[in-house]
C-alpha cells in the first residue's frame, strides 16, 4: 500500500452488474406479483435500484474527479483514486427496459385488482336481480321451496316470519356470492401469466437490440418467445428478410457513416467547409444502420423487433422529428415519464387562479425531466 494511486482492477463488474441486475429486478418482480399492500413500494425500490445501477457505472469517474477538482480548489490534501470502471454494453437501454417491465406488471396487479372488484359488485348486482340460471337444480329446487313458504307467509299477514325469513335469504344470497367470487378470484390468480427467471433474462439480454435500441416491452417480446418455443421447424422466409435488411442496414453504417465520420471528425475546426453538414450524415445513416441490422439480427432469431427509425430528416417540424429518431426511446419517455406527470395538462392544480402559468412551469418541468433522461 504505498502512497502511489491505485488502479482498481475491476473489469468483470459488467458481467457481475449484469447478473446481479437481472437476479436483483426479478426478485422485484416477483415481490410486486405477490405483495398485497406494499407493491408500490416494491415498485419504487426496484426503479432505485436500476438508476442506482446505470449511475454507478456510467458517472462513478466523473463524480469523483470532480470532488477532487472541488477539493484541489479548497485546498484539501485529499485525492479519491478514480476506479475507471467498464460500463456495461447497453446498460442504458437494459435499465430503461427494466423499469418498464416493473411498472407494467404493476400497473396490470393495479388494474385486475381493480377489474376484480369491479366484477364482483357486478356479479352481486345481478345476483340480486336475475333469476340465476346456472344455480344447480337443488339450489333451483331450495328457492323454490323457500318462495312457496315466502308466498305463505306474506298470505297468513305473518310479518315476523315475513322479516326473519328475508334475513336468511339475505345471508342465503351473502354465503353464496362469496363462495362464487372467491373461486372466481382464485381461477383469475391461478390463469394469469408468471413469466420464470429464464424468460425475464432473455428479454432483458437478447442482443440486437442492447447497443442502439430498441427499448421494447415484454408484452411484445414474450408472446414471441413463445412461439419459438412451441415451433421447431426454421423461418426462412424471417432469415431472408433478415439479410437483407441486415446488409442494407451495414452498408449503411460502413460504407457510407464511417465514410461521413472521416470528414465530420476533421472538419470541426473548419465549419465553413461543411464539417457539421458532414457530421449530421454520419449521424444520420450511423444510426439507421445499426437499426436496420438490428431488426435483421432479431429476423435470424424469429423475432420482429419494433421500427425504432423512421427518415426522421423528413420531418417538417421539431415534433414530427421527435417522433421518427428513437421512437420507442420516445415511446418509452412518453408513456413511463411524460404523462404520469400529466404532460401538459396538470390538470389537478386547474381550480387555482392562476393555472396558466403554473400549467406552463410544470410543463416545463416536465420537458426538462424528459431532456434529462432521454441525455443518461
Amino acid at each position: 500500500m504505498g502512497g502511489g494511486v491505485t488502479h482498481l482492477n475491476i473489469e468483470s463488474y459488467p458481467c457481475i452488474s449484469y447478473f446481479a441486475s437481472y437476479l436483483n429486478l426479478y426478485s422485484f418482480y416477483y415481490l410486486i406479483q405477490t405483495a398485497l399492500k406494499n407493491a408500490k413500494l416494491y415498485l419504487i425500490l426496484g426503479i432505485l435500484f436500476n438508476l442506482a445501477l446505470l449511475g454507478f457505472f456510467k458517472y462513478t469517474d466523473f463524480l469523483l474527479e470532480n470532488f477532487n477538482l472541488f477539493s484541489q480548489l479548497l485546498h484539501l490534501d485529499f485525492n479519491i483514486p478514480l476506479p475507471h470502471i467498464l460500463l456495461p454494453l447497453g446498460l442504458s437501454f437494459v435499465t430503461f427496459q427494466q423499469i418498464a417491465f416493473l411498472v407494467d406488471c404493476y400497473k396490470r396487479i393495479d388494474i385486475s385488482n381493480m377489474q376484480e372488484a369491479y366484477d364482483i359488485k357486478s356479479k352481486e348486482r345481478d345476483f340480486q336481480i336475475k333469476q340465476y340460471s346456472y344455480i344447480k337444480d337443488n339450489d333451483e329446487n331450495k328457492m323454490r321451496a323457500k318462495k312457496v313458504q315466502q308466498h305463505k307467509i306474506e298470505a297468513n299477514g305473518d310479518r315476523d316470519s315475513k322479516n326473519s325469513y328475508k334475513s336468511k335469504e339475505n345471508n342465503f344470497y351473502k354465503d353464496y356470492i362469496d363462495i362464487y367470487t372467491q373461486s372466481h378470484i382464485k381461477q383469475d390468480l391461478h390463469i394469469k401469466s408468471k413469466i420464470d427467471f429464464i424468460d425475464y433474462a432473455l428479454f432483458v439480454s437478447f442482443f440486437p437490440q442492447l447497443i442502439a435500441g430498441p427499448i421494447v416491452h415484454h408484452k411484445e417480446m414474450m408472446s414471441q418467445f413463445g412461439a419459438l418455443k412451441n415451433n421447431s421447424y426454421v423461418k426462412w422466409d424471417y432469415i431472408t428478410k433478415g439479410l437483407f435488411i441486415f446488409s442494407i442496414g451495414l452498408f449503411k453504417k460502413v460504407f457510407i457513416a464511417d465514410s461521413f465520420a472521416k470528414w465530420a471528425n476533421a472538419g470541426f475546426g473548419v465549419v465553413e467547409n461543411g464539417g457539421v453538414l458532414t457530421y449530421t450524415f454520419q449521424l444520420y445513416f450511423d444510426f439507421s444502420g445499426y437499426c436496420d441490422m438490428e431488426i435483421g439480427l432479431g429476423l435470424f432469431f424469429g423475432i420482429m423487433l419494433p421500427i425504432n427509425f423512421n427518415s426522421p430528416y423528413k420531418a417538417l417540424n421539431i415534433s414530427e422529428f421527435w417522433r421518427k429518431w428513437h421512437i420507442t426511446l420516445g415511446r418509452f419517455l412518453k408513456e413511463y415519464v411524460y404523462i404520469p406527470l400529466e404532460g401538459n395538462r396538470n390538470t389537478k392544480y386547474k381550480d387555482y387562479s392562476h393555472y396558466g402559468i403554473l400549467n406552463k412551469l410544470l410543463t416545463l418541468r416536465n420537458l426538462f425531466i424528459i431532456a434529462l433522461l432521454s441525455g443518461i
